[in-house]
């Protein structure tokens, strides 16, 4: 129907249908491929149980971010809930967006100052999966840390085409 316009794109197809026909999630994960935007309200309103709900994405620039080191300034929960959904950006000739939940997490919304003169500051997104001990004991990440499963909290950056869904929390009336 379509013609990628390179080997990259078509691998990047392939692996876009491969996830969203056969994904490989972790224990207690869900997910789900949106297509269209009556899609993704529905997989949003699904996988949290609730239509009362906020989404954010990280602030990174349009171009790629400078490999410069970068402090934390400041990190705030996005929410009390230990559930959110996570949706990334895939590539396709149309647009899809990749879902899945896990819980229990902790999402933060970060303030990174640059340690270079003139770099810009950016804000971003973190997810922290705080229960580890379902996941593959081969997963790449237990392979940096040097840990086991269940041993550690797992916490990465959502990248720029990113989307975290989070419930909207109501706060007790005083």
């Amino acid at each position: 129907m379509f013609a990628p316009a390179s080997l990259t794109m078509d691998d990047d197809i392939a692996m876009t249908l491969q996830l969203c026909e056969h994904p490989h999630m972790v224990h207690g994960e869900k997910s789900g491929c949106a297509t269209s935007i009556e899609s993704f309200l529905e997989l949003v309103v699904s996988s949290l149980g609730t239509n009362d709900v906020r989404a954010l994405s990280p602030r990174a620039p349009m171009e790629g971010v400078p490999s410069v080191r970068y402090t934390v300034a400041s990190a705030t929960p996005v929410t009390n809930s230990q559930s959110a959904l996570v949706c990334h950006d895939m590539t396709y000739p149309y647009k899809v967006f990749f879902c899945h939940t896990a819980t229990p997490i902790r999402a933060y919304q970060l303030s990174l100052v640059s340690n270079d003169v003139g770099q810009p500051s950016i804000d971003a997104l973190a997810v922290c999966h705080l229960n580890t001990s379902h996941w593959e004991p081969n997963h790449p990440f237990f392979q940096i840390m040097h840990v086991k499963p269940g041993e550690t909290t797992a916490c990465h950056f959502l990248g720029r085409g990113s989307i975290i869904w989070v419930p909207t929390v109501k706060e007790a009336a005083q």
